[in-house]
């Protein structure tokens, strides 16, 4: 019986989005739209030099995003990471609950990470991200019935960088495996494919049923510059490949099969959540029998409101929508 259409595993972060010019960026040495790792201290030091600006708080994490946006499409979702017993993790849990999440992982004994989001006039976001309790997630807080009665088990890149939580990344996979479930991964963020090349390769190749990347990433992984041929490279390798390109929309592969799934018109203020929200609205189409076009409109449609507000959550419930959305001619304004 499956009791979630998704499984999720990743970094549990408290998201802190500020909006800032370019030259506060130039200024202080950060790397425009770069997620970087920070500690406590160099996070707290940055937030005093923003201390005054308007600023909003909001549960962050990307492939806790993506559950929160498949179930604000109607999906049902288990999400495993670590946060702090504190006001951030109390924070973090209600939210889950508030949404019908299901997380019966342990608080961690560290304070709740959290994710500094400085978003620019252009809608790009630069990250400075301290994962503190997160990586205390490991593979005792992997729930083996849990993966069982799930549609699909969905892991962030991210937590490949540390022991801990790569472990638990490990036995989810060990799981679905077993069990029968597919493996959905996303890559995260180039510096994570810089940084793993060879381990995601290998995974994409031999445990992961559905990849979720980027242009930048798949280029990056296969040393293709054709986005297009990246992609389908990527899916030679067996697994169905969702690859989004910005502007220009998104591409999908799966064997010989190739399409574009094109963008929706917005005015866009913030990309945080994007890609979260475009992986959130496939998986509910592909655990709802839809077809790869048709759960990739339902992801890009997610990503077009997403960015039209602060934060990677949407403020607007999908849920009895589906219809309404797949009537949407392609690439039309919102």
């Amino acid at each position: 019986m499956v009791r979630y259409d998704v499984y999720g595993v990743g970094n549990a972060l408290v998201d802190i989005q500020v909006q800032v010019d370019a030259e506060f960026l130039a200024l202080h040495g950060l790397n425009k739209g770069v997620m970087t790792l920070v500690t406590a201290r160099a996070q707290k030091e940055l937030l005093a030099l923003l201390s005054g600006r308007p600023s909003q708080t909001s549960p962050g994490g990307s492939a806790c995003n993506t559950t929160v946006g498949l179930a604000n499409f109607g999906g049902r979702a288990y999400y495993a990471g670590k946060v702090g017993d504190d006001e951030h993790g109390r924070f973090f849990q209600k939210a889950l609950t508030e949404v019908g999440i299901q997380s019966t992982v342990p608080r961690g004994h560290g304070a709740t990470g959290t994710c500094l989001v400085m978003i620019t006039p252009d809608a790009d976001r630069t990250m400075q991200t301290c994962l503190a309790a997160s990586i205390e997630l490991d593979e005792d807080d992997i729930q083996p019935a849990s993966i069982k009665e799930s549609g699909y088990v969905y892991i962030e890149g991210y937590l490949w960088d540390s022991p801990g939580p790569r472990r638990a990344s490990q036995k989810a996979v060990d799981l679905a495996r077993h069990h029968g479930v597919p493996v959905a991964y996303t890559y995260s963020d180039p510096f994570c494919v810089k940084r793993s090349a060879e381990d995601f390769r290998n995974l994409s190749q031999f445990s992961v049923d559905l990849v979720f990347c980027n242009e930048e990433e798949a280029r990056m992984l296969t040393a293709n510059p054709d986005r297009a041929q990246a992609c389908a490279e990527i899916a030679s390798w067996g697994p169905t490949v969702f690859m989004t390109a910005g502007a220009d929309g998104a591409y999908y592969a799966r064997g010989k099969e190739q399409g574009h799934i094109p963008p929706f018109t917005v005015r866009a203020i913030d990309t945080n959540g994007a890609g979260d929200l475009f992986a959130g609205g496939v998986l509910y189409g592909l655990t709802h029998g839809l077809s790869l076009a048709q759960a990739g409109k339902l992801g890009s449609y997610a990503a077009a409101r997403v960015v039209t507000v602060l934060g990677p959550r949407l403020n607007e419930p999908l849920q009895g929508r589906i219809q309404e959305i797949m009537n949407l001619a392609p690439g039309s304004a919102l």
